[in-house]
């Protein structure tokens, strides 16, 4: 979907109020958080970092305990499984006191269970944007939270679409595909169907999945190779020094996704059976630039296929060109992104590394974190880190790219 013009919609929301609260409603899988993220991000990038903050229903997931408490744990995700009287209340003060700092609680996938304050609202924030599946529902709880928005909008999915996204995220957090199915057969389609009920009641309808909000800019016949002749993918280079959490971060943004390739470049380097040279040696260079070109081309054959394509490595300045060269020759967008966590934090966290091949000599990890200090041009896709945790990390980047700051092409 195009945000541009849903951003100006919910600015509008705002008339001559301090502050508005919009909600996303939607079935599982429909697109919400990565449409409420986008809005944010634009909204930010035109009216300042003020202009919106992102709370999202997930935090309100009773825990564990009092899903096993209550006889729930089979039904998590389900209507009776939120604590929606407490996500009323959060509203309820967000838009009662709006010079207030608030933080805001959310899921974490990972863990599989709500994690307090990984969201904050700034005091003086503008504009709320909320997003879950029971927004919009006639139910106890959820008629209080509406209440409490300017306006609801409804996040439109195909079933089919919806279903394969819910299936790439049930497996990428663990389950095998047998139990992915059972899953969302068992618990996320009963639970789509009630939001589906509650479709009348939002404002709008925003439809998720219009063919024209395909990358308007890519090149005619960019997208000839991907699957069912759908619009390419892209590819997004997360980059940094050792240390800085790429990896995990990677693996995140790539479970995320529909259609998605994880690149690991190291794994590129760990190809060459014999004759390999350290890549951080002088000696290096016309290796690293053979490396750096296939795993270039890998990506973005993998894009032009229709792959959102996460790919991670010790990707300067230096080899940036190599990326632009091979996207552009395809057709698709590339995003870059260089975590950048003080050097101490980069220090502790690749010195405490034990995986096979991991680089945990001071000297040069010190080394390629001074090289990062410095990006020139690129500046600006550099995202201090320090003392994140992944989740909140992968979110920053999300935003970036919704935003569209950290595009090169």
């Amino acid at each position: 979907m195009r945000t541009e013009p849903l951003a100006d919609d919910a600015w509008a929301l705002l008339g001559g109020r301090r502050r508005a609260v919009l909600g996303l409603a939607g079935a599982p899988g429909a697109g919400k958080s990565t449409l409420a993220r986008a809005l944010v991000a634009a909204l930010r990038a035109r009216h300042g970092a003020g202009a919106a903050a992102y709370v999202p229903l997930d935090g309100f997931h009773l825990s564990n305990a009092q899903l096993d408490r209550l006889g729930l744990r089979d039904r998590k995700g389900s209507e009776p499984s939120f604590d929606a009287a407490g996500y009323a209340a959060l509203l309820r003060r967000l838009a009662e006191e709006p010079d207030a700092e608030v933080y805001v609680p959310d899921f974490d996938r990972a863990l599989d269970e709500p994690v307090a304050a990984r969201h904050h609202v700034p005091p003086g924030t503008r504009l709320i944007v909320t997003e879950g599946n029971y927004l919009a529902c006639d139910l106890p709880g959820w008629r209080a939270a509406r209440a409490l928005m300017a306006e609801v909008w409804y996040v439109d999915a195909a079933d089919a679409v919806r279903d394969a996204r819910l299936m790439e995220r049930h497996v990428g957090f663990g389950r095998t595909a047998a139990a992915s199915r059972a899953w969302i057969d068992a618990n996320d389609a009963p639970n789509a169907e009630l939001v589906k009920a509650s479709r009348a009641r939002c404002d709008r309808i925003v439809a998720a999945d219009d063919p024209a909000d395909s990358p308007a800019d890519s090149p005619a016949g960019a997208a000839d190779g991907a699957p069912g002749g759908g619009p390419p993918g892209d590819i997004l280079v997360v980059s940094g020094p050792p240390g800085a959490g790429k990896t995990t971060v990677a693996r995140l943004l790539a479970a995320e996704s529909g259609l998605a390739v994880h690149l690991h470049t190291d794994d590129f380097w760990a190809f060459i059976a014999r004759g390999g040279i350290a890549p951080y040696l002088p000696e290096a260079r016309r290796q690293n630039e053979t490396v750096v070109a296939v795993a270039a081309g890998a990506a973005a054959r993998y894009a032009a296929g229709g792959y959102r394509v996460v790919l991670d490595g010790v990707v300067g300045p230096w080899f940036v060109d190599a990326y632009r060269a091979a996207a552009g020759a395809a057709g698709v967008p590339l995003h870059y992104v260089v975590l950048r966590p003080d050097e101490a934090t980069t220090l502790a966290r690749a010195t405490a590394r034990t995986g096979p091949g991991a680089l945990t000599d001071p000297g040069p990890v010190r080394a390629m974190h001074r090289e990062f200090a410095d990006l020139g041009p690129y500046e600006g896709h550099a995202l201090d880190t320090g003392g994140q945790p992944p989740e909140a990390t992968a979110a920053a980047v999300r935003d970036a790219v919704a935003a569209g700051t950290h595009r090169l092409g």
